[in-house]
């Protein structure tokens, strides 16, 4: 097995030649990615996409835990070692888009992998991987990250035993970041259909207006157990996402053609099972008169 080092993390980063947030303490703001790069704490994914599953461990242990074989997890990128913990990395060989509804699938088997991983490894479940130290922050001291394998991870290779079947549909069950946000879109896509037929299909702002304040009441149910609320810049994303998509694909010419299907295929149906009724009562019939 081939290690990661340093530069190869700067590579896989990606940020350099734009903004990122990072800063000294967890009180971040947006830099210069060259800037950014000498921040120790650092934005670790684009907003719009994830390239890296970062997890956070809260115990003594964190590092050994990571480490130790066997293990269920697959090896980690990197690891840095936190005041109560470590940060544990992995670099996804292809990137994941967060935001459109196109690319639902992939981002909840990512979310899945993201809750088998925290489960395994017992991680922060509120913790959404946007913030991570830095393992190239030039004020660390020796040892403070260990470098793991080069390897670039395929979604198929992230499973762990703790991976569960389906996410959670209701979002106050689901623990890990990207769980919440597939449930919170999922429960909200299914309203939005709906509310976008009762509002006379008014386009995707008007229903962005009507989403927000919906996700928001579903957002706030999520329990501290559940790693609780997302924060509102990630639900004012998803209620974006739903309105685009739904301006997008659900119109009303639309709505009334799959109606008018509906009706002559439930037409059809019911024409059959009125002559299979028809034909069962002659043959009974028949059967009497012999």
């Amino acid at each position: 097995m081939t290690m990661m080092d340093a530069d190869d993390w700067r590579e896989r980063w990606g940020l350099e030649g734009v903004s990122a947030y990072a800063g000294d303490t967890k009180q971040v703001r947006r830099e210069y990615g060259q800037t950014a790069l000498k921040r120790r704490f650092i934005q670790a994914n684009p907003r719009a996409m994830v390239s890296a599953v970062v997890m956070d461990i809260d115990r003594p242990s964190a590092v050994m835990d990571a480490l130790e074989r066997p293990h269920d997890h697959p090896d980690p990128s990197w690891i840095i070692e936190t005041a109560h913990g470590a940060h544990v990395g992995w670099w996804l060989a292809d990137p994941v888009t967060r935001t459109e509804a196109a690319h639902e699938k992939p981002l909840r088997y990512l979310a899945r992998v993201q809750e088998g991983l925290c489960r395994s490894l017992g991680a922060d479940p509120a913790y959404s991987g946007f913030i991570t130290r830095n393992p190239i922050y030039p004020g660390l001291i020796a040892g403070e990250v260990i470098w793991g394998t080069d390897h670039l991870y395929g979604l198929h290779e992230m499973p762990t035993p703790a991976m569960p079947r389906q996410l959670p549909r209701k979002p106050e069950n689901t623990r890990a970041d990207l769980g919440r946000n597939c449930s919170l879109f999922h429960s909200g896509r299914t309203t939005a259909y709906s509310l976008y037929k009762q509002m006379g299909w008014p386009g995707a702002d008007p229903l962005y207006r009507a989403m927000i304040s919906h996700l928001l009441d579903l957002n706030g149910g999520m329990a501290p157990e559940a790693g609780g609320p997302l924060p509102l810049n990630e639900v004012r994303s998803i209620a974006r996402s739903i309105a685009k998509w739904t301006a997008q694909h659900i119109t009303e010419e639309g709505f009334r053609a799959q109606q008018t299907a509906r009706g002559t295929k439930g037409g059809k149906k019911s024409g059959e099972k009125r002559r299979e009724k028809r034909n069962a009562a002659r043959t009974q019939l028949s059967e009497v008169l012999k």
